[in-house]
């Protein structure tokens, strides 16, 4: 008996140091991936970018939505954007999911998809994507924001026609989330925008700054914001954004939530 407890006192001891030594090894791959995709992916696809505004498909919409591990979110988001504005292309970048959204996105014809083999951070892979549009305008969307109305792409881009540059939800300091952004293509290429974090927090205070999309306030923009009409949630949970957009805000990252129930 005291043979077979060191026996697998040792092999769980093994099993753990091989998961730690996975866990560092990915942390590495996807940190060499990340620095690789900021030093040469987006200058590379943002000169391609360039090349391609003279013939951006006008009036055209394409939603950006990056996806980690959501595709129960996924899944609706896709089903609401098809339904509430048919015309619209999609296009989701997958950063590196492990819960089967890769191979489900691979069967979607009706979708553009970018794989990326691991996730590179939400702000990377929003500015990969939005670098690959091809059409006039470009709509962030979160992967648990939901358009509520049939009209919500016409009044998301009336701003913009005149002369906002860059409009959706203000969450809490003066600049435009990503939750829900719309903007021109050009603008995004053109004034070298990008939605890199830089985040922190001040010690011993609740302050923080450089969240994703922060820093294009450090570039000259015209903003407009979204009020927040309602609430479908204690706090930052659930707000409603000019009766247009329903923010499910952190719910991604609740594990307490295993069921989405959407009426749309």
């Amino acid at each position: 008996m005291l043979v077979r407890t060191h026996v697998t006192a040792a092999r769980e001891s093994a099993t753990g140091t091989r998961q730690k030594v996975s866990s560092r090894v990915r942390r590495t791959a996807g940190g060499a991936a990340r620095e690789a995709g900021w030093h040469l992916a987006v200058p590379v696809l943002r000169r391609q970018a360039r090349h391609r505004l003279p013939v951006l498909e006008p009036g055209a919409v394409t939603v950006v939505t990056v996806n980690w591990n959501s595709w129960e979110y996924l899944v609706v988001l896709l089903d609401v954007v098809g339904r509430r504005s048919p015309d619209t292309r999609i296009l989701i970048v997958d950063n590196g999911s492990s819960d089967g959204s890769p191979d489900r996105l691979r069967q979607r014809l009706d979708i553009e998809r970018l794989l990326l083999p691991v996730n590179l951070g939400h702000d990377l892979a929003l500015d990969l994507g939005v670098l690959r549009c091809s059409t006039e305008y470009v709509v962030t969307l979160d992967v648990d924001a939901f358009p509520l109305r049939d009209d919500w792409l016409d009044q998301l881009l009336q701003p913009l026609q005149q002369g906002a540059q860059i409009y959706g939800a203000r969450l809490w300091r003066p600049f435009v989330h990503p939750c829900c952004l719309a903007m021109r293509t050009s603008h995004f290429v053109e004034q070298e925008h990008s939605f890199r974090s830089r985040y922190w927090v001040t010690p011993g205070t609740e302050d923080s700054r450089h969240d994703v999309g922060e820093d294009m306030l450090g570039r000259p923009s015209a903003l407009h914001f979204f009020t927040i009409t309602s609430q479908r949630g204690p706090g930052d949970v659930g707000p409603v954004f000019d009766d247009l957009v329903h923010h499910n805000f952190y719910a991604t990252r609740f594990a307490s939530v295993s069921h989405l129930k959407f009426a749309g």
